[in-house]
């Protein structure tokens, strides 16, 4: 039951993506057109099986930047802001749109539209900390996992780490 209680974020995500997904082409495209995109986002094998099957959260990450593109279409760049945000917070990789949003707020918007949504999106980052964990203690980590292994050397770009205790 937990493993399926998992996964519900994830199944959710996609659903509301594909909703929007809809809903968006639905006001430039015919029905067919919007209905047959939204299929084919909802039913993508990849997807299916990332949040699904697998139980990854990508996409949160990926509806957070769906909303934010969304929001730069509309000219939002306040809420194109407080989407990138919370999809960075998701997920760094994220921070791959944040170029696209910032310069289409200063052409559109000039500098000042731009701090708004400056402000905006630190105030996001600033009222999404991470939880405490239980008992306000970290825990050890367990003997054998990757918390035990040293750091990466200076420059290093990869570490191949020697064998882990069984």
């Amino acid at each position: 039951m937990l493993r399926f209680m998992l996964r519900i974020p994830g199944f959710a995500a996609d659903l509301l993506a594909g909703a929007l997904i809809y809903r968006v082409l639905r006001a430039r495209c015919s029905f067919n057109a919007a209905i047959l995109a939204a299929a084919a986002y909802v039913f993508n094998p990849a997807l299916i099986f990332d949040s699904a099957y697998w139980g990854q959260t990508a996409a949160i990450h990926s509806l957070f930047m769906l909303l934010s593109i969304i929001a730069l279409d509309r000219h939002r760049y306040d809420w194109a802001g407080v989407a990138l945000a919370a999809a960075i917070l998701t997920k760094p990789q994220a921070i791959a749109i944040a170029p696209l949003v910032l310069m289409l707020a200063i052409k559109e918007r000039g500098t000042l539209r731009l701090v708004a949504g400056g402000v905006v999106a630190t105030l996001v980052i600033m009222l999404m900390p991470d939880p405490p964990p239980p008992g306000g203690v970290l825990p050890p980590p367990a003997p054998g996992s990757l918390a035990e292994l040293p750091p990466l050397a200076p420059g290093s770009a990869f570490c191949v780490a020697p064998e882990l205790p069984t």
